[in-house]
């Protein structure tokens, strides 16, 4: 499955905990396939 984390879920995890343990969950599940613009990245 591919997941695209975008500015709204990364700004979310910066200012929630709630957002972040959500967000920590997804990038640790192997079977996701990360999307992530470079940009986003940088």
């Amino acid at each position: 499955m591919r997941i695209v984390i975008d500015t709204n879920l990364y700004i979310s995890a910066l200012i929630n905990d709630n957002s972040r343990k959500r967000l920590d969950i997804v990038l640790a599940n192997k079977s996701f396939d990360i999307l992530v613009s470079d940009a986003l990245l940088q």
